[in-house]
């Protein structure tokens, strides 16, 4: 235990073994108070009835102190309530009785429901046991889920896309849905890329689109053909190029595959689909990364390697 003075506040610093917890306070005496009454805890084991505690009991606290807090607070939450309905012999076991054959047997029957979705399942798992060590102060003997070894998902999903798919979205009535389209086929550009597209980013001299905001926050210069920079003049729009936001993007997409009965086209496959046609071509793999935004030549290699041989 130390303490330490920061901006005017005494900070008090616990740490036994792998466990640590820190609080401000106002004077060097109440801190140490505070550490000492920390230590006492700790060592005469007052949180040994805690781990007694079934697991789904701990998921309700870890849900209403953490998860609320989150960007993903109502995914998760329903994820937390699915595993409570579907798993009732795991979360009625006790922390302590929880063992790593029991993860493994998750594991197991989970993956049924995929391999994402599993090892999704395995990060709240293992974050919420890593709260209960180092931050409530359980006396867990190991974390059952930190060696558990997730699934190694497939490479890049290649799935280019059909003629006859491209003229049935070509055939929409909504004019800058079809713009879209084009747009996502000619330049391999992302969903959210796309929706902060404007029309000063249209370089009409060079025929370049520039995408400035991006994943990677690194500007880019992405050469097209003329038609396309006319087609994209030619539509009367003040500001955004495509003036839909990101959601209405992603509904009206999956309202046209369903009213053609094609369930298994992405939007991210214009992008996979442009991407590939550029490695297939034999261009620079830097000058392909310098066009699709990927970090590195690396990225390319792993996701788009079939088309290298």
């Amino acid at each position: 235990m130390y303490v330490r003075k920061i901006n005017n506040k005494w900070q008090c610093q616990v740490r036994v073994g792998h466990t640590r917890k820190s609080k401000l306070f106002l004077s060097k005496k109440s801190a140490s108070r505070w550490g000492v009454d920390i230590l006492k805890k700790i060592h005469q084991g007052n949180n040994l009835e805690k781990i007694d505690t079934p697991l789904k009991d701990v998921i309700k606290v870890y849900i209403k102190q953490f998860t609320k807090h989150k960007k993903s607070a109502v995914r998760e939450t329903l994820m937390w309530d699915r595993l409570i309905r579907d798993y009732p012999k795991l979360v009625n076991l006790k922390l302590s009785e929880i063992k790593p054959q029991h993860i493994l047997d998750f594991k197991t029957k989970k993956s049924k429901d995929g391999k994402r979705i599993t090892n999704y399942y395995l990060c709240l798992l293992n974050n919420l046991f890593k709260k209960c060590i180092n931050v409530w102060l359980y006396p867990l003997p190991i974390n059952p889920v930190s060696n558990i070894e997730h699934f190694k998902i497939a490479k890049g999903r290649y799935r280019p896309i059909e003629r006859y798919e491209y003229k049935l979205l070509l055939n929409h009535q909504c004019k800058f849905f079809v713009l879209a389209i084009l747009i996502l086929r000619n330049t391999g550009i992302r969903l959210s890329e796309l929706h902060n597209l404007k029309r000063n980013d249209i370089d009409t001299l060079r025929n370049n689109i520039i995408v400035r905001v991006s994943k990677t926050n690194k500007l880019r210069a992405i050469p097209v053909n003329p038609w396309l920079i006319k087609k994209i003049e030619s539509t009367k729009s003040a500001g955004l190029v495509i003036p839909f936001s990101y959601n209405a993007m992603v509904l009206k997409f999956k309202r046209v595959l369903k009213k053609f009965d094609n369930p298994t086209l992405q939007i991210h496959d214009f992008r996979r689909h442009y991407t590939s046609k550029l490695v297939e071509s034999k261009m620079n793999l830097f000058d392909v990364a310098s066009r699709t935004g990927h970090q590195s030549i690396s990225m390319i290699q792993h996701y788009y390697g079939f088309g290298l041989r």
